[in-house]
Order: structure tokens, then sequence, then C-alpha cells
């Protein structure tokens, strides 16, 4: 195979198109996930008490 015949790329058996076009989250990534979720979590629960 020459070196430059183009070659497409495989999928694994369970790839899906998000898998293909997005990057799993890095460790400062998963951390602003975190930190967003539990921001999100205590603003919610203070509307509810305070409702």
């Amino acid at each position: 195979m020459s070196a430059l015949t183009a070659r497409t790329p495989t999928r694994s058996a369970g790839a899906t198109d998000a898998d293909l076009l997005f990057d799993a989250p890095g460790p400062k990534g998963r951390r602003r996930i975190l930190i967003g979720s539990v921001l999100v979590t205590l603003i919610i629960l203070a509307l509810a008490a305070a409702a």
C-alpha cells in the first residue's frame, strides 16, 4: 500500500458520531463540569427552599 493512498477511518463496534466528534474532557474540564453541576444543584435547592 502506497503512503499516498487515502485510508478511510475505521470505527469500533461501539463508536458513535459523538464519539468521533468530541473528545472526552480532561482533568480541568471534568473539574469545571463538577463545580458547575454542584453550583446549579445548590441554586435549584435554594430556589426550592425559598418558594
